[in-house]
C-alpha cells in the first residue's frame, strides 16, 4: 500500500503492543500521516492479524522492519 494513514489504521494495534520494540515504525507512520511524503508499507498479515510491518518512506530510503517471525519474513521478501 501506498498511504500511511491506511497502513496505520491496519497495524496500529499490532503496534501499540509493543510501543517501546516499535517506537521507530509508529513515529515514521504518525509522521508520514502529518506530513505526508511519498512512501510503501507492506504488513504481514496471519489469519487477518497483523504479524509484521515493513516501511520505504522516503522512497531513497531502505526498509525499515518490526521484528517477526521467519515464516512472517519470508511473506514479506515474496511481496
Amino acid at each position: 500500500m501506498e498511504d500511511a494513514t491506511a497502513a496505520l489504521a491496519l497495524a496500529e494495534s499490532f503496534l501499540l503492543r509493543r510501543p517501546v520494540e516499535h517506537n521507530l515504525v509508529l513515529s515514521l507512520l504518525h509522521q508520514r500521516r502529518v506530513q505526508p511524503e511519498p512512501g510503501l508499507y507492506w504488513a504481514v498479515l496471519d489469519d487477518g492479524e497483523v504479524v509484521g510491518l515493513a516501511l520505504r518512506s522516503p522512497l531513497d530510503f531502505v526498509a525499515t522492519l518490526t521484528p517477526m517471525s521467519a515464516p512472517a519474513v519470508a511473506v514479506l521478501v515474496d511481496a
